[in-house]
Order: C-alpha cells, then sequence, then structure tokens
C-alpha cells in the first residue's frame, strides 16, 4: 500500500473494473480504505461517504451489537480467509443479500496490511429459496398453513407456552357432511367449500393464532397465550358457528358443520403427539353424539368450559336487559361512630346466572369484554342512591364505587363518571372510585391521568384489599390515593395474633404520616372494632355493623341506627 493508505492507481483500476462485484478494501481494524465501483452499486455508497468508516456500517444493527465484524477480521487472520452470506444494509434502508469472502492482505515481508472483502449479489436467489420454503409450508388449495408447518409451529408455540407458563389450545377442526358435497356437486364444487371455510376461519382467529390444513376437510388452529384452559371453548364455539352459516356454490345453498376437538397443552399432556392425538379423539366424540359442536379431551373441562361459554351468552343478555342491581355496605367513622360512606357492590338478578358469585360475574365480564356496560350501569345507580339519600337528608354520605385497571386506563373514564355526576346533581366530592392494590401498582406503571382528573374535580381514590403481598410501600408516595383499605386479612386475627396487631398499626401509622386515611375491611366482632379504633383507624366496614343491603333497606337500618 501507499503511504498515503490507498492502493496503488493501477490495483484501483483494476479493482474498480470488477464491477459485478462489491470489493472492499480495509484497514487493519476494518476501516474502509478502497470502495469499488460494484460495491457503489450494490450498496448505493458514494467511496466520499464511505472511505474511513468501518465495514460495519453496512451490518445490520444486531451484528453491529454483536461485534461481528472484529469476529470475522480474527476468523479471517487465523484460518486464511472467512466466509458469510447475510443481509446488508444498504444506503436507503432497505436490505441486499450476498455472498461474502473475507481475505487477509499482507506485505511482502509478510505483515498484515489490512483485508479485502468481495460480496456477490444473491438477494434474487435468496428471496427464491425463501419462496420454495414458503410453499413448502402452505397448503396450495387453501393458502392456509400446511401439515408441516403445524408441526413446526406447535412444536415453537409449546416451547414458548412452558416458557411463559400459559396454556396452549390445540382445536382439531373436521368438516362434516363435506363428502356429500364432494359426491353430489364434484371436487371443483368441494374445493372451494375449503377454500371457503378456511377464509371464515383466518378471518375469525387471533393474529398470534395459526391456522393449518392437515388434509383433506381437516383443519387445526393453535391458540397460544391463553389465560385458562376453558378459554379455547370461545374460540371452538365461533369457529363451530361460523362453519354453520350457508355456503354457496353456483348461487345454490349447502350446508356443511365443524366438529372440533380441544386438548390443552400443558394440561392434558406435555407430549405433541398424544396432545394431538387427544384432540383428534375429542373431535370424533363431538361428531358422533352432536354435530357442529365441540369436546374438550379433559372430561372435566369440557363441562366446565360449556358451562362457562352458556354463562357468557346469559350474562350478554343480562347485560341488554340490565339485570343487575346493587348492595350497599357502611363504612362507620371510627371518631363519631355515624355512616360516612357506603360502598356499592354489584349483584347479577339474572336467575340463570344466580351459581355465580359476584366475583364470578364480575371474572366472567372481564373475559367477556363486558366490564364497560357493566360499571356505567353501576356508575348510574350508585349515584341515583346517592341522590336518594341527599334528598332524603343523608348529605354526608360518600359512594364507593369499584374500577378495574382496564376502565381506569380507559380515557373515557373521567368523561363518563363527569356525565354521571352531572345527570345526578352530584359533586364529585361524593364519590369514591376503588383499584385493588394489584391493579392500582399495574395502572401506576402506564398513565394516571384518568385518576388525577378525577381528584382534581374532588373525588377520592382508595386502594381496595391493601396488604394482600403486592405492596411495595414506598409507592404510597407516589400513586394518586386517598385513602387506604387494610384487606380483611389484617383484620381477621386481630387482637389475639401480636404480628397481625404489629402490622396493623405500622400500617395505619405510615398512612398517617402520609395524610392517607386507613378503612379496615371484614369487621366481624366487636373486639376488632374496639381495637381498630384504638389504633387509630378512621372507619371500619363488615358484618359486625352491618351486611351488604339493598338500598331501601340500607336506608332502613340507617334510620333505625340514629333513633
Amino acid at each position: 500500500m501507499a503511504s498515503s493508505g490507498r492502493p496503488h492507481w493501477t490495483l484501483s483500476a483494476l479493482l474498480d473494473s470488477m464491477a459485478e462485484h462489491a470489493v472492499v478494501v480495509l484497514s487493519r481494524s476494518g476501516k474502509i480504505v478502497h470502495w469499488n465501483r460494484g460495491a457503489a452499486r450494490l450498496l448505493q455508497y458514494s467511496p466520499d461517504e464511505v472511505e474511513g468508516e468501518s465495514l460495519s456500517l453496512i451490518f445490520d444493527s444486531i451484528d453491529r451489537m454483536q461485534g461481528t465484524l472484529k469476529h470475522e477480521l480474527r476468523t479471517a487472520l487465523v484460518e486464511g480467509s472467512y466466509s458469510e452470506s447475510r443481509w446488508y444494509r444498504r444506503r436507503d434502508g432497505t436490505l441486499v443479500w450476498a455472498d461474502g469472502t473475507l481475505s487477509p492482505i499482507k506485505s511482502p515481508s509478510g505483515k498484515l496490511a489490512g483485508f479485502v472483502t468481495v460480496l456477490r449479489d444473491a438477494t434474487e436467489r435468496k428471496r427464491h429459496e425463501e419462496e420454495i420454503q414458503r410453499l413448502a409450508r402452505i397448503d396450495a388449495l387453501t393458502g392456509v398453513g400446511n401439515r408441516h408447518a403445524f408441526n413446526e409451529q406447535l412444536r415453537s408455540m409449546a416451547d414458548s407456552a412452558l416458557r411463559r407458563q400459559q396454556p396452549l389450545v390445540l382445536h382439531i377442526v373436521d368438516l362434516d357432511h363435506f363428502k356429500e358435497i364432494n359426491d353430489r356437486c364434484g371436487h371443483a364444487a368441494g374445493d372451494q367449500v375449503l377454500r371457503e371455510a378456511a377464509t371464515r376461519m383466518g378471518s375469525l382467529i387471533r393474529r398470534t393464532d395459526f391456522l393449518a390444513r392437515l388434509g383433506g376437510d381437516e383443519f387445526a388452529v393453535i391458540q397460544p397465550d391463553v389465560q385458562a384452559p376453558e378459554d379455547g371453548a370461545r374460540t371452538a364455539q365461533t369457529l363451530v358457528d361460523a362453519l354453520a352459516e350457508p355456503f354457496y356454490i353456483d348461487e345454490t345453498e349447502v350446508f356443511i358443520a365443524g366438529s372440533i376437538g380441544v386438548a390443552v397443552f400443558p394440561h392434558d399432556t406435555v407430549e405433541l403427539d398424544q396432545l394431538i392425538s387427544l384432540a383428534d379423539s375429542a373431535m370424533y366424540r363431538a361428531k358422533h353424539s352432536t354435530r357442529g359442536a365441540y369436546r374438550f379431551a379433559s372430561k372435566r373441562l369440557d363441562v366446565v368450559a360449556h358451562q362457562r361459554f352458556r354463562d357468557r351468552i346469559q350474562l350478554n343478555r343480562a347485560v341488554r336487559t340490565g339485570s343487575f342491581d346493587l348492595h350497599f355496605q357502611p363504612q362507620i367513622d371510627g371518631a363519631s361512630q355515624k355512616v360516612h360512606a357506603v360502598e356499592a357492590l354489584l349483584r347479577c338478578t339474572d336467575p340463570k346466572l344466580a351459581h355465580r358469585s359476584p366475583a364470578e360475574i364480575i371474572q366472567l365480564a372481564r373475559m367477556a369484554g363486558l366490564m364497560e356496560p357493566i360499571s356505567l350501569l353501576v356508575l348510574e345507580k350508585a349515584c341515583a342512591q346517592t341522590r336518594a339519600w341527599r334528598a332524603a337528608g343523608w348529605e354526608a354520605i360518600r359512594m364507593c364505587v369499584n374500577l378495574c385497571a382496564e376502565e381506569v386506563a380507559d380515557p373515557r373514564l373521567a368523561d363518563y363518571v363527569e356525565a354521571a355526576l352531572d345527570r345526578s346533581g352530584l359533586d364529585a366530592s361524593e364519590l369514591e372510585v376503588e383499584l385493588t392494590e394489584r391493579q392500582m401498582l399495574d395502572y401506576s406503571r402506564n398513565d394516571t391521568s384518568s385518576l388525577d382528573r378525577l381528584r382534581e374535580w374532588g373525588a377520592t381514590v382508595a386502594i381496595d384489599d391493601f396488604g394482600t403481598g403486592y405492596s411495595a410501600l414506598s409507592y404510597l408516595t407516589s400513586l394518586p390515593v386517598d385513602r387506604i383499605k387494610l384487606d380483611r386479612e389484617f383484620v381477621r386475627k386481630l387482637p389475639d395474633d401480636p404480628q397481625s396487631c404489629l402490622m396493623a398499626h405500622g400500617v395505619i401509622a405510615l398512612a398517617h404520616a402520609l395524610e392517607l386515611e386507613v378503612v379496615a375491611e371484614g369487621v366481624e366482632t366487636a373486639q376488632q372494632a374496639a381495637y381498630l379504633q384504638g389504633a387509630g383507624c378512621d372507619a371500619l366496614q363488615g358484618y359486625f355493623y352491618c351486611h351488604p343491603l339493598p338500598g331501601q333497606q340500607l336506608t332502613d337500618w340507617m334510620m333505625q341506627r340514629e333513633h
């Protein structure tokens, strides 16, 4: 090399003449010394833009982070050359696949002078290979995955399910009456039905799910990351309903049905071949019992899933008909012993959901995406009851309403609350919103603007079930909170358990130091009430005072208590 650091002009001319290949001369440290015309054409950088820069300029971000260039330089020096095929990044951000060879350049004395890399554009070959691989995993008739792709995806998703400790649901779908269509209308009509069935199912599953045709009239859906094993019932029923809709062949209606077998990994088995076999057996049970249905491999899950699905349908009806009511439980001021707040508690009045507890109704509503209409109904009813009490002379009662993190994260929440307060003629100071400790901590990591707006208007915010094991007490200094409600587990062992007494005293003292009020839930005995009053608890709530009651019954209770 010349002292200027550039190759001799004859070498430069020779390299530039190799316009079909990108030829790059590097310094010993991997800096670009010469960039030929082929490199400028392939990678879209001019020599002036890159000379003096590291060759890693054209590497992707992962290769740069992993120090790939240094590794390749060392390997080329030790082994005499290094060959690699990879994606390189052009000046405009697009990618080009190139086969490359990196070789050391040594002086006549044998000392390392630099390196030369030669890159050959292989993008078209790479795209062709990828297309062949893609087609090898695609069912040619329907365009969904084939059995080979299904096996790959099932292995990959099962590994992920074990790592994430979340169930995976496998649905095996068989089209009922398909042979009759083939026999009566011909194979072309049968192919049309298969394509339409695949399109319908593909449009109904999540982007993270995987649909494949296993052969003939049999399909499979892999559903990862479900919250509970029986949640696969919702997808299965959706697919059954979609396949029950008429198909049209030359404007003629034909009907098929879908029988689905459902198996859950790892609940049913961790062996994938057995998982497929279990789903297949469950599918045949569905086909032989009543076509156009689904069955779980596990009989227990089958019962639970079908009951839960029926409950979800009924809950939708209950929301449409407004089949909900509120019961109210009073909070007693620790000093005056007067009622100063009540908590609104949801009750579903639909007789077909009578076997479900309020907590189960809430869980069903969250899973079915029905919490918003139910919460709005609760808010309206709670405000209406507060207005009725105020009209009857009970003006100092604050209404406490439970919300979930999804609702609080909704930027429309404050608008909903404002509208409900306006309709009832109430002031925001007469309303308290409660979130559980876990929900509050999850919510606090995101946006707190809705709670901040409510507090600015005068509403109070409380942490419900405080002390259930999630809290870091330091969070209390940063959360938009006015009150904490001691979980009933704190209260249950009072006043006999020394550790519970120490914890209760500590939490009450800390809360007061932070200018927060403390409410004790689950007060069931006179001894517990007396102890908590002595410890400085601001308010008490529990069966010792009153069970949750409908609005009029609580009104009667409050009137009797005053007299």
